[in-house]
């Protein structure tokens, strides 16, 4: 909260901040796939991150620029490492090679060549004299990083080799695999020393704590387990994901065990009391892997659904979010007063908002499957919804009661809209079909034949008098509404002036990252906001999110200053 006073006067209504908060600090965009590794450079100016784009990125991490990208592995980069003096990167990939790094330069040293198939991980000694890797090819190499020779093959695991690390006084060589066991080695001469059993399915990765009394492993049975790595015991078994434990890292001080999992969560523990200290949430899929920063201020954290997140490990800031749906929110629209917002979503209910308070001031309950469309009647008393379930519903906005329920069609109802003199509901689906309903009565008055395939958009001519339609194979019919008889439309290849949407016209918009004004870009928006669906009614942006969440932010249009804002300062009070 200490920038709440930097906030630009002209927006007026900003994100409401909860009282727990999401606690990224920064979101590090650029891959243009799914990233697979981040790790910060010894000295903490640096952050790598390694992508199935088959490129690794470094980072300013406290600016969120690219410095730099470095191209050269045929396949995705499955795990990068920085020696300990921060004078190399080394790089593993599924193209079965190592490649080494000079990061001030972005030049490659060497690709070091020996694995029969992908390389899954790779670890430094920590006085840099050995770079340990290791494969789907169920072995461990042990390499000069000088010569880039391989000095010995570690056989004995029966799978995968998922995870190695060192200890930090490099007497010992740790690897986890998909044979469900830790195996400790002696690196000098390549013998294993004790085999460690106990998880009841694979191990994903390992970590030794820095001071090496402990060994912390994490598994697919969703477990942590915390080891002796000299007894070759398990001191304590930590519980509390709900799904896979995909990665674990211990802050540089040895007194938090993070460690992430398949269920979108990160988990502080302690590991000497074995508790569980907090929980970060914020990623919509798995994460996977996690880093901390070497002063232990930063958790840097990657996930298969964006880009890459840094944590504050105990607070942090959030975009204001509403929540209540259970599922994604699908569609949004303002009330025409500007007073409500509506949300529907996959969880089959309509919500309203409040779109000052961002309160939930009502839930409307009553199709069968998942709500596709929303729209207010022109004057604001009808609320009509869309739904997979063939049906579109009536509510009174003020009660949430439904007045009735509109039957006929045979396939999904993808959308709706109200003529700009509320006589007519159009509704199309599906099955093909446009039908033109009475809002009042509920009464089916025509159905529209004439499209090839499903329609998935409608809207009508600012007159009442022609509606436009388009089908999913981009077939487009225009129809006049009332010709002939009084209950008839019919198909014209006349084209009228109306735009298949349903936001009122405003200066402001939403274009990819950004809220704009006019043309001018106002807002970054965070990742999390841009596969939203959105709707603009005067100064306010309101956004519905795959998660469930409704979120919203309002601007003072006549403070906005002129020209690029972002050669303006901001100053605080």
């Amino acid at each position: 909260m200490q920038f709440w006073n930097c906030v630009p006067g002209w927006i007026n209504n900003p994100p409401i901040v909860h009282e727990v908060w999401d606690s990224t600090l920064q979101v590090l965009e650029g891959h243009r796939h799914v990233v697979r590794a981040a790790v910060f450079s010894p000295d903490g100016k640096l952050l790598a991150s390694a992508s199935d784009d088959k490129t690794i990125r470094l980072w300013d991490p406290t600016t969120g620029t690219c410095c730099s990208t470095l191209d050269g592995h045929l396949s995705p980069v499955t795990a990068i490492a920085f020696s300990p003096g921060g004078n190399l990167l080394a790089s593993a990939s599924k193209d079965k090679t190592i490649r080494l790094w000079d990061p001030a330069t972005g030049t490659c040293h060497s690709t070091l060549e020996g694995h029969l198939k992908a390389v899954t991980a790779i670890a430094f000694q920590p006085d840099g004299n050995l770079l340990a890797s290791a494969s789907w090819d169920d072995t461990i190499r042990l390499w000069d990083p000088t010569t880039g020779i391989c000095r010995s093959t570690l056989e004995g695991h029966l799978s995968t080799v998922t995870g190695i690390a060192f200890s930090p006084y490099c007497k010992l060589l740790a690897s986890a695999s998909w044979d469900k066991t830790i195996r400790l080695w002696d690196p000098m001469t390549g013998i294993c020393r004790s085999t460690l059993e106990g998880h009841c399915n694979w191990v994903a990765e390992i970590a030794f704590s820095p001071d090496g009394k402990l060994l912390a492993s994490a598994s697919n049975d969703k477990t942590i387990r915390l080891w002796d790595p000299m007894k070759g015991i398990c001191c304590s078994t930590l519980e509390g994901h709900l799904k896979t434990v995909t990665a674990i890292a211990f802050s540089p001080d040895g007194k938090l065990l993070a460690s992430a999992s398949d269920d979108k969560r990160i988990r502080l523990w302690d590991p000497m009391t074995g508790t569980c200290s907090g929980i970060l949430r914020g990623h919509r899929e798995g994460v996977s892997p996690i880093a901390f920063s070497p002063d232990g201020r930063l958790l840097a954290s990657v996930s298969w659904d964006e880009p890459i997140r840094l944590w504050d490990p105990t607070t942090g800031t959030c975009l204001s979010t509403f929540e209540g749906h259970l599922k994604a929110v699908t569609a949004i629209a303002f009330s025409p007063d500007g007073k409500l917002l509506t949300s529907a979503s996959d969880d089959k209910t309509i919500r309203l908002w409040g779109p000052t308070t961002g309160t939930c001031r009502s839930t409307l309950e009553g199709h069968r499957k998942r709500v596709t469309a929303i729209a207010f009647s022109p004057d604001g008393k009808l609320l009509a919804s869309a739904s997979y379930d063939n049906t579109i519903r009536l509510w009174d906005p003020t009660t949430g009661t439904c007045r009735s329920t509109l039957e006929g069609h045979l396939d999904i109802v993808a959308t709706i809209a109200f003529s700009p003199d509320g006589k007519l509901l159009a509704s199309a689906s599906y099955d093909k079909t446009i039908r033109l309903w009475d809002p009042v009565g509920g009464i089916c008055r025509s159905t529209l034949n004439s499209h090839p395939s499903a329609l998935n958009a409608i809207a009508f001519s600012p007159d009442s008098k022609r509606l436009e339609s388009r089908s999913t194979g981009g077939a487009t019919r225009f129809w006049c509404i009332g010709a002939g008889e009084e209950d008839q439309a019919v198909y014209t290849t006349e084209s009228i002036a109306c735009e298949l949407a349903t936001d009122s016209p405003s200066t402001l918009n939403v274009d990819d990252s950004w809220i704009c004004y006019g043309m001018e870009r106002l807002f970054w928006l965070h990742p999390d906001y841009r596969d939203a669906c959105f709707t603009v009614r005067n100064n306010i942006v309101a956004f519905g999110q795959k998660s469930g969440r409704v979120s919203f932010m309002g601007f003072d249009l006549a403070k906005v200053p002129s020209g690029d804002l972002f050669d303006k300062p901001i100053h605080c009070e």
